[in-house]
């Protein structure tokens, strides 16, 4: 049987300044988190591709 993960964040209220700029009013948090996961990922895989091409310039 195959499982599901489900993830809830919730909600990110904006507002709308005078200069017509979104400002966040709620949810700051959870940006800054889903940011740094981002940010990981990005480094775990940019750290595999790096390793993997060192391997394939030694083999060629």
């Amino acid at each position: 049987m195959k499982s599901i993960f489900w993830v809830l964040l919730g909600s990110i209220v904006t507002y709308k300044n005078d200069q017509k700029l979104l400002e966040i009013i709620d949810g700051q948090q959870r940006i800054t988190t889903l940011t740094l996961l981002f940010r990981a990922f990005y480094e775990h895989f940019m750290s595999i591709l790096k390793m993997r091409a060192k391997m394939l310039s030694k083999v060629i």
